[in-house]
């Protein structure tokens, strides 16, 4: 697939080298991919816009930091202001999320919640509640 380089906005929030720490790559990067499978969904919400409009990207070692980042930013060039929503309700989107990981009867992880096992793993479902944990600490 050809590189998709987009000039727009975004909002990302990281996490502790100390989080980072305790769990090993692997599992850090499917709590960040499970987290951000449950913020891709219920972010549209507080948006009223369309899923499409925002793109949610997890990263175990960001460039800029060398944390564990969730960003989200714009679809649209130069952005349309959403990812700025969104980080005015960033305490709001983690309190959804913590929600409704734990409001979901599934074990271990679905499409409903942090995305399906294949894709998060036997643990995905603990480990992104582990991350909502650590970042309402930080707050």
């Amino acid at each position: 697939m050809p590189e998709e380089e987009l000039h727009t906005s975004s909002y990302w929030f990281s996490f502790s080298e100390e989080a980072a720490a305790r769990k090993s790559k692997n599992e850090m990067q499917f709590a960040l991919l499970g987290l951000a499978n449950v913020l891709v969904h219920i972010a549209p919400l507080y948006l009223m816009c369309d899923p499409f409009d925002i793109r949610v990207v997890p990263q175990v070692k960001a460039i800029h930091s060398q944390r564990p980042t969730i960003y989200f930013y714009d679809r649209y060039p130069g952005g349309i202001g959403l990812s700025e929503r969104l980080f005015e309700v960033h305490d709001e989107l983690l309190k959804q999320a913590k929600s409704m990981i734990t409001s979901c009867t599934c074990l271990s992880g679905c499409p409903a919640c942090v995305g399906p096992i294949e894709e998060v793993g036997l643990l995905g479902k603990q480990q992104a509640l582990e991350l909502i944990l650590e970042a309402e600490r930080k707050s």
